[in-house]
């Protein structure tokens, strides 16, 4: 079964986004919109703002009228380098993450 990439490529900025999983689970539930993101990091804007790591989350974005899932570890990357590193975005769902 392939994994659809498209999600991964998306920008980011100024999306909802919710913590669906995390191995912090002070960081479950949180949500907001995406004010900045850099190679580690979601800064949401919510109450107020969080800096939520990408590492060991599941995160649930929602683009418009679309919502989708993502795992952070697939992500560790600047987002502008997210389209150049479509292989590695899906070596890494392959590893054991899945949407």
């Amino acid at each position: 079964m392939r994994t659809d990439i498209r999600p991964y490529l998306e920008e980011y900025l100024g999306c909802e986004i919710e913590v669906v999983n995390h191995s912090n689970k002070n960081n479950e539930g949180k949500s907001g919109i995406v004010f900045q993101e850099s190679r580690r990091m979601f800064t949401i804007m919510g109450e107020s703002k969080m800096y939520i790591p990408k590492h060991t989350g599941k995160f649930r974005i929602k683009l418009g009228s679309s919502a989708f899932t993502i795992e952070g570890d697939a992500i560790l990357m600047r987002p502008e380098d997210r389209l150049k590193n479509q292989r590695k975005i899906l070596k890494t769902l392959s590893r054991g993450c899945t949407n």
